[in-house]
């Protein structure tokens, strides 16, 4: 509905009255109805559990990966331990044969210095 004001604005009565006409006028044009705001609420609702919904898969594939990258570091630590023991062992098996070698040799060195004497 549409009025037009064809006095003059003379009055400040008028004048107040127009200038509220033309702020209901704006309010009607631009204003929100409860409709369209329960739409938009239920448009936010729709976006907030798909985010939700989007942030509990990420979640869970970190999760997944926190699970998996402790269990390839867990393996790693094992070898690296099973190595380690490997290791330690052919080190003290060398270790036995290398005095076992000097003591073969000192037997040796003996009895050619008895050989060289007789």
């Amino acid at each position: 509905m549409t009025f037009f004001i064809t006095t003059s604005m003379s009055n400040p009565t008028e004048q107040k009255l127009y200038e509220l006409l033309e702020m209901v006028r704006f309010i009607k044009d631009n204003g929100s109805t409860q409709e369209s705001v329960d739409d938009l609420g239920k448009k936010i609702d729709g976006v907030e559990n798909h985010l939700t919904k989007k942030i509990d898969g990420v979640e869970n594939e970190l999760s997944d990966l926190r699970s998996e990258l402790q269990s390839v570091k867990d393996e790693i630590l094992s070898e690296i331990k099973r190595l380690e023991d490997k290791t330690q062992s052919d080190h003290d098996a060398v270790v036995r044969d290398y005095v076992k070698l000097l003591k073969r040799m000192e037997v040796l060195e003996n009895q050619v210095k008895r050989l060289q004497v007789a």
